[in-house]
């Protein structure tokens, strides 16, 4: 991490946005750079790229590059601010799925002493999405070389570019999709640099700007449609609220069947640690913030989510249960799907549009946190390490929510949702074991067998232990 140097860096004025997968920045038009600290000092700077050699080719006809060229080798790549960095923001837009991503950087190798560059995806507040790597360029002209790999969903994101070797030449920056199905791995000069990202109106107050809902081609996030979740604020639930207070919905109703105390729609406020009991407190990041403030109390977000692809979907709530707790519950789940601290769930469900809600309670001198987190695995499980997104979010929706196969009481096969699509309940439910076959007791859809071969578990007919 930066230590504390990203500070002053999430209102950058040079963002790009991600278009198709793909952000580009020419290496020259940089959000940020910081200065080095420690001797022998270098400076990164513009230098043109010369008609021939073997730094002509330059992408728009110039590079950075760190000076004086003296040897110097920054070994840690721990980027704490005492080399000199690069940094280029990029906005992947609402409306997208956690994917994987990966920076490029086009650079040149002038010398076995100079041609290497520490890279590496922060979050916006300089957190490293990886571990930062040294990369080698070769001395036969500009190449492209790549970061480790960070799970992303949308948000505002940096390629940090670290000197390592002074006297290394960087042309060009790439985020994009991991998958080179979808993007190809740059070559030549890349492609060109990406748009800026907009900033204006937000007629629905959602925190997305109208020009980057309309430009995402998703009507999920539409300019006039808030994106977020409905929130009730009341008096804290118990005098030592526990993860047992809150984990079944009877429960949860039973909590909030008090006085509420406010109620809005926020969309931000689900991502915190340890912040001051206050609910006005800055550090809950509530947003619109609660205009009545409560030292103890407890909160529902009501809501549905957006799931746009067939696969497994995965939640948790990360942080410590200390004199609070959160429990989540999805689709039509009346037992809590996750809890704080608790492992994580992974559903199998299709695309649709889904029932979701979290409640939370603490008490006085709570020491607890709260991160909602999500993945999506698709035809496998993953593990949930970043804030569910709110563009995935509304408070309401009017549309076709589908069924489960919990819902339909089925077992195993394939059942019709209700909203024109199919559930595989046996990735869903788990399907059937042993002997059973699906409808092979007569009814379908259900797990069962007949005849001689049958194997009831649980029952030890010839009393040999073996049922």
């Amino acid at each position: 991490m930066l230590l504390g140097l990203f500070a002053s860096l999430n209102a950058s004025a040079v963002e790009y946005q991600v278009v198709d997968g793909q952000g580009v920045a020419e290496a020259e038009n940089y959000s940020s750079i910081g200065v080095d600290t420690t001797a022998p000092i270098d400076t990164w700077s513009v230098q043109a790229s010369p008609a021939s050699g073997l730094l002509s080719g330059a992408s728009n006809g110039q590079f950075m590059v760190t000076t004086p060229d003296s040897g110097t080798v920054n070994g840690s790549g721990n980027g704490d601010g005492t080399k000199p960095w690069l940094l280029y923001e990029f906005r992947i837009p609402e409306g997208q799925a956690p994917k994987d991503y990966i920076a490029y950087a086009r650079g040149v190798g002038v010398s076995s002493a100079s041609n290497s560059i520490w890279l590496v995806i922060t979050d916006g507040n300089g957190n490293y999405l990886g571990t930062p790597t040294g990369y080698e360029y070769n001395g036969n002209g500009w190449t492209w070389v790549a970061s480790p790999t960070a799970t992303l969903v949308p948000g505002d994101y940096f390629v940090h570019v670290i000197m390592r070797e002074d006297g290394t030449p960087v042309d060009k920056i790439t985020l994009q999709l991991a998958d080179t199905s979808l993007v190809p791995v740059p070559t030549g000069v890349g492609p060109s640099q990406s748009p800026l990202v907009s900033t204006g109106p937000d007629a629905d107050g959602d925190g997305i700007p109208d020009a980057t809902e309309n430009a995402d081609g998703d009507p999920w996030t539409d300019p006039n449609i808030f994106n977020g979740m409905d929130v009730r604020l009341a008096a804290q639930c118990g005098t030592t609220p526990t993860c047992s207070t809150n984990d079944t919905i009877a429960e949860v109703n039973q909590c909030m069947s008090t006085t509420i105390v406010e109620e809005k729609q926020q969309f931000s406020g689900w991502n915190w640690n340890n912040p001051p009991d206050s609910s006005c407190s800055s550090a809950y990041d509530f947003e619109p913030n609660w205009s009545t403030c409560r030292s103890t109390w407890q909160a529902d977000w009501k809501g549905f989510v957006n799931i746009r692809e067939d696969g497994y979907q995965c939640f948790s709530v990360a942080g410590l249960p200390d004199k609070g707790c959160a429990s989540l519950y999805f689709h039509s789940d009346q037992l809590a799907t996750v809890q704080t601290g608790g492992l994580p769930e992974c559903v199998y469900r299709p695309a649709g549009v889904y029932p979701i809600q979290w409640h939370y309670t603490m008490a006085t001198n709570s020491q607890s946190s709260m991160q909602v987190d999500y993945c999506f695995g698709g035809t496998a499980k993953c593990m949930p390490t970043l804030p569910l997104p709110s563009s995935m979010l509304r408070p309401t929706y009017s549309g076709c929510v589908p069924a489960s196969c919990d819902d339909l009481g089925a077992q195993c096969g394939t059942v019709a949702d209700g909203c024109g699509g199919t559930l595989n309940c046996d990735l869903e439910s788990g399907g059937c074991h042993g002997s059973d076959t699906c409808g092979g007791g007569g009814t379908a859809n259900q797990c069962g067998c007949t005849g001689s071969n049958c194997c009831t578990v649980g029952v030890d007919s010839d009393g040999d232990g073996i049922d």
